[in-house]
């Protein structure tokens, strides 16, 4: 048994090279495959698990840092000495931050965070635990990735320090700094620099008899105290600020490949018509997924739903699917690059799509993080956004709509009037991302992406492939939202729709109707669910009862039919008479019981020689006139009937 632990925050020196863990995977259940990032070159390195241990017992890896209180970069630089207490901060900041992200709690769980700080403070050991107050902070500074510790010890070591001048003479600079530094550009004055601020101040201070003085240093790190975007928007104006601080707003560029991953939808500036009915159809929705180190597209998906969830899954399991019979099937002249492995961030926007549930589970079942941009800050997502510029300007100028402050003339109605089919222009989109964009020379590094991707695969290659075949059930299943549901003998229901078959009836059976079960419903395709089987952990697949119908369809376009059909049930008037007929049902039960009198207890046997039934529920007692002729033996065979006729008490009842 080891008395380390390879995760994140696992560093080896070996060979004379620092290792650092970079991800973990598993092929085999006894074959655990571990990538170590090369500092020196910045490129990873595979090695297997059991070979890590064999090197570090013998002797040829020295084991730098591990466990939960280690994080990457803890050895101490050539050229920046750090306190130990500083180390000691950064190593708490960092095992507090990843041992509640390894519970599943996040930054607004207050009293999950304090329970889970004292279990944390005894596995790492921590005499002095933070408060919730504090782990709470260090989340949110965090952005929810522990990785992120460094802007939280960036506060630390950058803190603000109380001056020793008094505060009266800080008020007075102060004053001075507002009249004569934080004024606006435009104005009649113009700013003044630090320099005939300083000069300024000290004038002021002579002015008024105070032996006082301040350096320009001091009055600098007055100026500074305030943030640098709020200094220029002052100064320079929010327009002028945004534009200049944009490239520092957050993040940074990526080193490798399929490290940072960019998605964005964009609405196409085209009109289109389709081939088989000749009609005009909307604007069409594209999304692409790119890398952002190479700059080669992952996948594209083009459709009508809009911005959806739907878009992004489909977008996501065609970059992980083997595209290479798309080459024959649209004609290409290059194969279409397959994602051998899942990238490690996925960079979105707040979109509300982008927010749902099914998106932070699937990120949990391939294994790669969420990171989101600022609000209406593009720019931390710019090169898909640059992309989205490329594809508008690629596409051809007839069929664009004229827009509303564009000059219409004989040549722009011309060009609106011009069609393009839908077909044909998935085909060019396809062509362009495949043949045209990748293939295009950045004259400043002399590259390309599709360059760039293949050097990317090459060094790739000794990590495992896990791109799926198209329409792969295992796919689907990642991509799914998993939930738990108890199963009855019915089968299962969700959303109107029924999933049933054999297998799952066999399950239940053996189960019992009260357990919950893991199922998973795609939400491109709701022709079938996935079951997982508690005994064996295999899916089974569980059909729709109208297979041929569900098949195919996705879950939005379902919930928009029922939507349309209860719409119709209003406007022809069927539901007002559901609700009329439930209400009628009501008072009549409520008149039966206020109208009703306590009627005189009659057996059955009165009730029938009354002829009382749901006929004639008053009854005919008294108005049947019935002759009664004793029964003898002349009678029996001339007289009596027993098919027609009744006895009663050896008398022979005719009408």
């Amino acid at each position: 048994m080891i008395g380390y632990s390879i995760q994140n925050g696992f560093s080896a020196s070996y060979g004379g090279v620092e290792f650092s863990f970079e991800r973990m995977s598993a092929p085999g259940p006894q074959e655990r495959t571990v990538s170590l990032i090369n500092r020196a070159e910045n490129r990873p390195v595979e090695f297997l698990e059991h070979e890590i241990c064999q090197k570090i017992d013998h002797g040829e890896m020295k084991v730098l840092t591990s466990g939960l209180m280690t994080k990457p970069g803890q050895v101490e630089n050539v050229h920046v000495q750090k306190s130990p207490y500083q180390l000691h901060y950064e190593a708490q900041v960092y095992a507090y931050c990843k041992g509640l992200e390894q519970r599943g709690i996040s930054k607004g769980m207050r009293k999950q965070i304090e329970a889970a700080i004292r279990q944390i403070a005894q596995e790492i050991v921590d005499d002095k635990p933070p408060s919730t107050s504090t782990a709470m902070r260090w989340m949110r500074e965090a952005g929810g990735n522990p990785a992120n510790y460094k802007n939280v010890t960036q506060s630390f070591l950058l803190q603000k320090r109380a001056s020793k001048k008094p505060l009266a003479i800080l008020e007075i600079a102060k004053e001075i700094l507002d009249d004569y530094y934080f004024i606006p550009k435009t104005g009649i004055q113009k700013p003044d620099d630090i320099e005939t601020c300083t000069a300024r101040i000290n004038l002021e201070f002579e002015r008024r008899g105070i032996d006082e003085s301040m350096s320009m240093s001091a009055v600098k790190r007055m100026i500074y105290r305030v943030p640098a975007y709020e200094r220029d928007r002052i100064r320079l104006g929010t327009a002028e600020a945004k534009y200049k601080h944009r490239h520092s707003s957050g993040g940074r560029w990526p080193t490798r490949a399929f490290e940072t991953v960019e998605l964005d939808h964009t609405v196409l500036d085209l009109n289109v018509v389709d081939r088989l009915t000749g009609k005009q159809m909307a604007r069409p929705t594209i999304t692409v997924l790119k890398d952002r180190y190479t700059g080669y597209i992952l996948s594209m998906w083009i459709g009508y739903e809009g911005e959806s969830i739907g878009r992004i899954v489909r977008a996501i399991s065609g970059a992980l699917e083997d595209k290479r019979h798309l080459k024959d099937e649209y004609g290409l002249s290059h194969e279409w690059l397959t994602t051998p492995i899942v990238w490690e961030k996925l960079v979105l926007d707040n979109a509300l799509s982008h927010h749902s549930e099914i998106l932070h589970s699937m990120a949990k079942n391939l294994g790669f993080s969420i990171e989101f941009s600022a609000v209406r800050s593009p720019w931390e997502k710019g090169s898909v956004e640059n992309l989205m510029l490329q594809f508008t300007r690629a596409l051809p100028h007839h069929g664009r709509p004229t827009k509303p402050t564009e000059v219409k003339s004989k040549q722009s109605k011309k060009l609106e009037k011009a069609r393009v089919y839908f077909d044909d222009l998935v085909q060019y989109l396809h062509q362009f991302v495949v043949d045209i964009y990748p293939h295009k020379l950045n004259k400043r590094t002399n590259t390309s992406p599709y360059i760039e991707m293949e050097k990317a695969l090459r060094e790739h290659g000794s990590l495992p492939k896990i791109h799926f075949t198209p329409l792969s059930d295992e796919l689907r299943i990642l991509t799914s939202l998993p939930f738990d549901r108890a199963c009855k003998h019915g089968g299962i229901e969700l959303n109107g729709l029924t999933y049933r078959s054999r297998e799952l009836s066999e399950l239940v059976h053996s189960i019992g109707p009260k357990q919950k079960l893991r199922i998973c419903q795609d939400v491109n395709d709701i022709g079938e669910v996935f079951v997982l089987h508690p005994k064996t952990n295999q899916w089974i697949s569980v059909p729709e009862k109208n297979y041929s119908q569900a098949k195919g369809k996705p879950l939005y376009k379902h919930k928009l039919e029922r939507k349309k059909i209860n719409q119709d049930l209003l406007d022809n008037g069927i539901k007002q008479k559901d609700w009329n007929a439930r209400i009628t049902q009501s008072d009549a039960v409520t008149q039966l019981v206020a109208n009703g009198v306590r009627p005189e207890k009659i057996s059955g046997k009165e009730a029938r020689a009354s002829n009382i039934h749901g006929g004639n529920p008053n009854g005919d007692r008294g108005l049947i006139d019935v002759e009664v002729k004793e029964i003898t033996q002349n009678t029996i065979g001339r007289d009596f009937m027993p098919e027609t006729v009744g006895t009663s008490n050896n008398k022979l009842i005719e009408e």
